[in-house]
């Protein structure tokens, strides 16, 4: 039988994984839902690329228009990638948070919730804040 110390490990284990899992998860669904890093406005890769690209390389009118066509491209492919991948990714989550689950003790059973909502509302205020 394991000690206390190494199921504490475990479980430890478990939580960062699946809370990095629902930390990626609610990051590309951020993106998804308005700060998409291929949309012209917000950019290509990062915060306001679009706007660095712009001003930093001196781009004329043609080229702007050109960089806005190209982002464009990128965020509708961006989405049709979204759409196909974020219901398997939530599936994956949602099963390994349904198995951790389904072996805790009840007082665990309410400490996981607890850590879960921390976990969704540091997220929250992540994305409010961006």
């Amino acid at each position: 039988m394991a000690s206390w110390w190494g199921k504490q490990a475990v479980v430890a284990l478990i939580l960062v994984l699946v809370f990095g899992a629902g930390g990626a998860m609610g990051f590309a669904m951020g993106h998804r839902s308005g700060g998409n890093p291929s949309a012209p406005e917000s950019g290509g890769s990062g915060p306001d690329t679009r706007g660095a690209v712009i001003h930093q390389l001196d781009l004329t009118g043609e080229q702007q228009v050109q960089v806005d066509s190209i982002l464009e491209h990128h965020r509708e492919r961006w989405v049709q990638v979204q759409e196909e991948v974020s219901p398997r990714f939530r599936e994956i989550v949602d099963a390994t948070r349904d198995q951790i689950y389904s072996i805790l003790e009840p007082e665990q059973r309410a400490e996981y919730d607890s850590l879960l909502e921390r976990a969704r509302e540091e997220r929250r205020s992540e994305s409010e804040d961006s």
